[in-house]
């Protein structure tokens, strides 16, 4: 018993947490609003469709993002990991599924013995 006392550790939830902003972690935010107001912004200047647009774009992606987040903080994150990981996977339509691994396999000249 009190060895398996020693064993455990005590996770803060507080810790692992991303910062949130209106109920969205900040990053993705500001990767999303930020290309959207600079368009509002020079749409605003030239052509009022594209600045609505924008908006609406910007908008919607905001409630995406907050109806992700709403149960668990971190699955916004595991959504952009499984992209950015699933981009990179360039054996996946011959094998059907992807594999990771922490080698890296490059191209080798057939040698002639």
């Amino acid at each position: 018993m009190a060895m398996q006392k020693l064993q455990q550790d005590v996770i803060y939830k507080g810790c692992t947490r991303p910062p949130l902003l209106w109920g969205v972690p900040l990053m993705p935010l500001v990767m999303i609003l930020m290309p959207g107001m600079l368009v509002g912004i020079v749409g605003l200047a030239y052509f009022l469709p594209v600045s609505l647009l924008a908006l609406f774009v910007s908008v919607t992606a905001w409630i995406w993002m907050r109806a992700v987040t709403k149960k668990d903080d971190q699955r916004l994150l595991q959504i952009f990991l499984r992209l950015r990981l699933r981009s990179r996977q360039k054996n996946t339509r011959h094998w059907g599924c992807a594999a990771y691994a922490p080698i890296v396999y490059f191209r080798r000249r057939q040698s002639s013995f």
